[in-house]
């Protein structure tokens, strides 16, 4: 008799075990949260309440109307894969660097990026969006800094044409957008030319160097800025000496022509608030262009560091 009580109970302990262990199995799957949605990731430890932005003052406050988006695209398989197998089903990392251009108040480019790209490769989008209001360029290279060590991988980078030749003393007291700009474009003295290309070659030699695709593109502009005569010229100029900067690389493309030129008309006050920094309208239009590029230059290259 005891021997069978011995055996009954042992059974019985056995059961128990073996619940609690399935209960505590179950409980770990139930928690497990799905992978991470587009988001926004602010550089720095507290966002920067809208000051003036390198180019000009600061605007007012961008519409609110809900424009139509396009809908979802999934970037197809790249021309060959480096990615590890565990790797395959996480987010992809992408770090999204510039300055107001990018984000500002209610309207983010990555945040209407993300919209129409689900996937790449199958992988779920991660986009970090790494701004900083008159941002130059060795706040940028900071920035590309910070996404290499939260483990980047994928960099997307605006480039400031006033990062050239800015002298913020020789054009601090204009006040006409315009004429501002128009200032900010123009070489002030050879010395800062130099001090500014130096700064730039810094940025791209630290994006180059972090080995993951690159994508680099030159700020957007309003048609009617590229229609002035006066800026014109200055931003062809702009446009060549950017290109200078291209390294020619397989995992980087490098576009110094201002892009808005395929898509226009954009203007100002329906598109763009002011020169540069778009409305929620004109961020749906530039985020269009964006994901069939970014598309494309996917579809050449892959996620190997």
């Amino acid at each position: 008799m005891r021997n069978r009580r011995d055996v009954v109970v042992g059974g019985l302990v056995a059961v128990v075990v073996v619940a609690v262990g399935v209960a505590a199995v179950s409980a770990i799957r139930w928690r497990r949260l799905p992978p991470s949605a587009p988001g926004v990731e602010l550089s720095g430890s507290t966002p920067v309440a809208s000051p003036t932005p390198a180019t000009t003052p600061v605007p007012p406050s961008a519409s609110t109307t809900t424009p139509t988006v396009s809908p979802l695209a999934t970037i197809a398989r790249p021309a060959f894969e480096s990615s590890t197998a565990d790797r395959t089903d996480a987010p992809l990392r992408i770090d999204w660097i510039g300055g107001s251009d990018v984000a500002w108040e209610s309207v983010s480019l990555p945040n209407a990026f993300a919209v129409r790209v689900a996937s790449i490769d199958g992988r779920p989008l991660e986009i970090r969006t790494r701004i900083r209001q008159a941002v130059m360029a060795p706040g940028a290279t900071e920035m590309v800094d910070e996404a290499v060590a939260a483990g980047t991988d994928v960099i997307v980078m605006s480039i400031n044409f006033v990062w050239l030749h800015w002298d913020e003393v020789a054009c601090n007291e204009m006040t006409v957008m315009h004429v501002k700009y128009e200032c900010l474009l123009s070489p002030i003295s050879a010395e800062i030319s130099r001090q500014r290309g130096a700064e730039l070659q810094e940025l791209i030699d630290a994006a180059v160097a972090a080995g993951v695709p690159l994508y680099v593109y030159s700020q957007p502009h309003s048609s009617d800025v590229l229609a002035n005569p006066a800026i014109v010229g200055l931003i062809e100029r702009a446009e060549a000496d950017l290109a200078a900067y291209d390294p020619h690389k397989a995992h980087v493309r490098f576009v110094a022509r201002v892009f808005t030129r395929d898509i226009e008309p954009l203007s100002e006050g329906v598109d763009f608030i002011d020169m540069v920094h778009p409305t929620p309208a004109g961020a749906e239009r530039l985020a269009d262009w964006l994901a069939n590029d970014i598309s494309a230059f996917w579809a050449s290259t892959g996620l190997g560091r």
